[in-house]
């Protein structure tokens, strides 16, 4: 497994509950607090903001007008993509 070097530290202030709940679920991950909740804000933030940069292509993309030799292959795919992904 790859380490990792962390840069900068940020503090957070939790309720009682909020943090019953982060241990519960670190606990059952067998995870450290900090790297659940670095996981969490991954997939919360930095990946809705990567598949909103891809979302972005696709459509600029589309626009192009440009020729395909199957373009509704590649619509049904983009919007596979686009709205079948978990959030």
């Amino acid at each position: 497994m790859e380490t990792l070097r962390y840069a900068k530290k940020a503090q957070v202030l939790l309720t009682v509950q909020q943090f019953n709940v982060l241990q519960q679920v670190a606990r059952q991950q067998k995870k450290k607090l900090g790297t659940v909740l670095r996981e969490a804000f991954a997939r919360l933030y930095v990946e809705r903001q990567r598949d909103a940069e891809v979302d972005s292509a696709c459509t600029r993309l589309l626009q192009l007008k440009a020729p395909t030799t199957d373009w509704a292959r590649f619509e049904k795919s983009y919007a596979k993509r686009k709205y079948d992904r978990p959030t």
